[in-house]
């Protein structure tokens, strides 16, 4: 029981600690990147450079003699440093500036797509609205021819809602040419014959 809780305590405390350290590596990647940070990298590589390398300066501060050739090093190091960071940030805006390309068509494909659904939706809306008044203009149509009690529905009811189903294409064919009616009308005008 110590030992499972003595581990648990290390396993958090671990990961308390672990925590802590990224984001102190991130903050100080962070500045070691940062612009003035490349300003001054390149400012010492720069120094370092006319240190090493110009001879003039020898003469206008002799204390520097010494430390030539550390200069040199130096400059190397420092302008090493510069190109890394000045690289680093310029590689980071150019994932940063991918990125918000990427948000920005992400974002303008979800709002065509809402548009388009709002549209359909409209599109059937209107649809479902005229089929509404159509069926509210049947039901008028008839209460006007038979009256409003659906318990007792007077002769010419079925007839009537079958004229209703029909496509009326097949209304207007059937009328013209009794001869291509529908199967099942056929077979009705038959059976009506026999009776």
């Amino acid at each position: 029981m110590i030992v499972k809780l003595l581990s648990d305590s290390y396993s958090v405390l671990h990961n308390v600690v672990g925590s802590i350290g990224d984001l102190t590596g991130d903050v100080a990647f962070g500045l070691a990147t940062s612009y003035p940070s490349i300003v001054l990298l390149g400012a010492l590589a720069a120094v370092t450079f006319a240190i090493a390398h110009f001879p003039f300066i020898d003469r206008l501060v002799p204390a520097v003699v010494p430390y030539a050739r550390a200069a040199g090093t130096a400059c190397l190091i420092a302008s090493a440093a510069t190109m890394f960071a000045f690289g680093y940030r310029v590689a980071d805006g150019r994932d940063q500036i991918e990125q918000l390309k990427s948000d920005l068509a992400r974002a303008e494909y979800f709002e065509d797509v809402s548009r388009k659904t709002a549209e359909e939706a409209d599109k059937l809306k209107q649809e479902a609205d005229k089929r509404a008044s159509d069926a509210e203009g049947k039901l008028s149509d008839y209460e006007s021819k038979f009256g409003k009690n659906p318990a007792d529905p007077p002769a010419g009811v079925l007839e009537w809602m079958r004229s209703l189903q029909q496509h009326p294409q097949r209304r207007a064919d059937a009328s013209a040419n009794p001869q291509q009616r529908g199967v099942v009308a056929r077979l009705r005008a038959l059976g009506a014959k026999r009776q």
